[in-house]
């Protein structure tokens, strides 16, 4: 076990004495009522209760009831007056907990789908081994592999992490990104996304657990729209400030954004957003014109409102005549081209079917003498070899 440069060296330290970490990254965006200091006993049962909910610990519980702990794989604490608290391994942790529990003890928990350890394995749980650091020289070793690794964090736990080595070590965020292994356009976007996130719960426009989306809460949604011309015109987004890019006049402007991108669980609105594209790139469109803006803030604004809707509606605004005109037409030869798939087996010579589609013929036919009229009616530009030089007159 190759035990990190700074670090103490593997000790033996019985599951008894360690504690689940409240500040870990991967349990933000499940639970942000989580106190981050506390570590009373009911506070660690509900971490407990929460990392198999929301973790998959019974990935790791059952290899280990099957054939005892790895004990190449040390868990890494940090020593606090409360006792060790587990930085990395809390899913390793929580497994082991579970499994040392009696099962009547473990079903008051709502953990029942856990197999029981063998007594070979059992002897393994206790002790564990541990590596004994500061946060911060653990988070610098842990870092990359949580990143990049087999069980890489979430965006939102990425997030965290850059913003405890920026604003926490005051590591630059060129350097972390060389440490991470990313770009420094990768780390900079997903670091405002991660400060607009802070200062829309600051003000109080939302929070992740409110989120009502169905895939939950998508943090990449949102550091992902902050880097966009309609999102950054809409509010105000500083350049030149990282650390708090919204003004704060633009309190509501931020709540608006939040509430398209994700909804809200409380007041039972679905987000505007289904999915990452082409909705993001439509509500970026809506935020570059003025126009549709005010048709999106209204329909926000409605009693029960249908931000999807809504968000179609506001981008039909953004588009131009001829665009909408394409579209109509794309549309017609869509829903022609499905008639002809349903001709053989839905048509038995009735006489209505064939009378509307004599009428679309009609219209058809009037469309294109209009179209045609309006063709002969603009003068073509002059082509390069008629005006006999290389610039059109």
């Amino acid at each position: 076990m190759a035990v990190p440069a700074g670090l103490d060296s593997v000790s033996e330290v019985s599951p008894d004495e360690l504690l689940l970490d409240p500040e870990n990254p991967r349990l933000a965006e499940h639970a942000a009522s989580i106190r981050k200091d506390d570590y009373s006993p009911s506070a660690q049962r509900d971490l407990l209760i929460l990392l198999w909910n929301a973790m998959a610990v019974s990935e790791i519980a059952d290899p280990i009831a099957a054939n005892g702990y790895f004990r190449y794989e040390p868990l890494f604490a940090e020593r606090r007056p409360a006792g060790l608290v587990v930085i990395e391994g809390n899913r390793r942790l929580a497994a082991v907990k579970l499994l040392r529990m009696p099962a009547t003890e473990r079903e008051s928990l709502g953990v029942s789908a856990i197999g029981e350890p063998t007594p070979a394995a059992l002897a393994t749980l206790d002790p564990l081994p541990v590596v004994v650091g500061t946060r911060d020289e653990l988070w610098t070793h842990i870092g990359y592999k949580h990143v990049h690794g087999a069980q890489p964090w979430t965006s939102l736990s990425k997030a965290q992490y850059i913003d405890h080595l920026h604003r926490e070590q005051g590591i630059p965020l060129a350097e972390i990104a060389l440490k991470i292994g990313d770009k420094r356009s990768t780390v900079e976007r997903i670091y405002r996304g991660y400060r607009v996130l802070l200062q829309a719960e600051k003000m109080g426009v939302f929070t992740p657990a409110d989120c009502n989306a169905r895939r939950g809460f998508s943090f990449s949604h949102l550091y992902t729209a902050v880097h966009r011309a309609g999102f950054q015109r809409y509010l105000a987004l500083r350049r030149d400030d990282l650390e708090s890019p919204v003004p704060e006049d633009h309190r509501d402007e931020l709540r608006n954004v939040m509430l398209w991108l994700f909804g809200s669980k409380t007041r039972k609105i679905e987000p505007a957003l289904k999915t990452q594209s082409p909705d993001l790139n439509h509500l970026d469109d809506v935020l570059q014109s003025d126009r549709a803006i005010i048709v999106l803030v209204r329909h926000t604004a409605a009693e029960d409102p249908d931000l999807a809707r809504g968000l179609a509606e506001a981008h039909e605004r953004t588009q131009t005549e001829y665009n909408l005109l394409v579209t109509a037409l794309d549309g017609a030869l869509d829903a022609l081209e499905q008639a002809h798939a349903k001709l053989p087996s839905g048509y038995r010579g009735e006489a209505i079917p064939l009378a509307i589609a004599r009428d679309v013929v009609a219209s058809a036919q009037d469309l294109v003498d209009n179209m045609e009229r309006a063709q002969e009616a603009v003068q073509p530009i002059p082509t390069n070899e008629e005006t006999g030089d290389g610039i059109p007159t």
